[in-house]
């Protein structure tokens, strides 16, 4: 068997979050099936770059003319920091509009990890 396309895996993701959103309103969904989109797309996206970093690592090398060089965050680790930050933050927002029963469920267990801590 071969290896999916990046396009039927999108699909396949885009299926498995609808279905995890499936309790949210009929009214509530039709601003946030794009949202659950993007959300899969940016997973893509964290993979690939992940792979970027792992490459490239998370410091690389520059070189400014004759007299400046040195070292800097890579590229790659830079757009991994946005999308991951951006990533968590349409997940809650998405989490946000599941019914609270449901929200339980689809937690990341960070809030519970806080209040533990508390």
């Amino acid at each position: 068997m071969g290896r999916k396309s990046e396009s039927t895996i999108l699909k396949e993701r885009v299926e498995e979050l609808k279905q995890v959103f499936a309790d949210v309103s009929a009214d509530k969904m039709k601003v946030a099936a794009p949202l659950v989109e993007r959300l899969a797309k940016m997973e893509r996206y964290l993979v690939d770059l992940e792979r970027q970093v792992d490459e490239v690592g998370f410091v690389e090398a520059y070189q400014n003319g004759a007299s400046q060089s040195g070292t800097k965050e890579s590229t790659a680790s830079r757009s991994y920091s946005t999308v991951l930050k951006n990533y968590n933050a349409l997940a809650r927002t998405l989490i946000s509009l599941l019914p609270e029963d449901s929200r339980q469920e689809a937690s990341d267990g960070f809030d519970e990890f806080l209040q533990m801590r508390k």
